[in-house]
């Protein structure tokens, strides 16, 4: 769910449940209904909004796919770009946000990075990682959203211990895919030593 603060002092909110649902209410306290009827009883974390980068009016994020492989070293699989339904708050692909590989986005909309971007991902991006893993253990692979803002400062999300793999389906090759199967299997076979 997102909540903004207009200029006028009213509060516009959205989410997505199977539909995008958008409302704006007059004070914070009229957001409280909203708010219960969307997480009911769960504990909520709020988070300052991230004024991320937009394409048309589009959110933009990412979801990278680290792991460790054969040799125990950790290294970025893949990174999915995903282009959000403009207006929606969240950018999964069950919203209907289109993806795209980091390559091919970085082609098309490049124009919006500095050259040094992809490089200050990856740097990002193990460094997540490695700093998830000194607080919890090791783990075999791990799936890491992230995005930019207009000034191309990174932010983590969240990260998943258990990604799911559609944007990774949608957007590169087989042997891709095939080596984000592989690689748990490998770092499983380092760890028991098995030759």
């Amino acid at each position: 769910m997102r909540i903004e603060k207009r200029e006028d002092g009213q509060y516009e909110y959205s989410y997505f449940r199977k539909i995008l649902v958008q409302g704006l209410k007059k004070d914070f306290s009229d957001l409280y209904p909203v708010i219960k009827s969307f997480f009911g009883e769960d504990l909520l974390l709020m988070q300052h909004g991230i004024r991320t980068v937009q394409i048309g009016g589009r959110n933009v994020d990412m979801r990278a796919t680290l792991q460790r492989n054969g040799k125990g070293e950790v290294e970025i699989n893949s990174i999915a770009v995903r282009l959000g339904v403009k207006g929606c708050p969240i950018t999964s692909t069950r919203s209907g946000s289109k993806v795209l590989c980091l390559d091919d986005f970085l082609k098309k909309f490049g124009k919006h990075f500095p050259n040094t971007t992809r490089n200050k991902m990856d740097k990002f991006l193990i460094k997540v990682y490695k700093c998830i893993e000194r607080s919890y253990g090791p783990f075999g692979e791990m799936g890491i959203d992230f995005t930019l803002d207009e000034k191309g400062q990174l932010y983590l999300i969240e990260s998943n211990s258990k990604p799911a793999k559609d944007s990774l389906y949608k957007t590169y090759d087989k042997e891709t895919i095939h080596k984000a199967f592989l690689n748990p299997l490998n770092y499983a076979k380092f760890l028991a030593r098995f030759q």
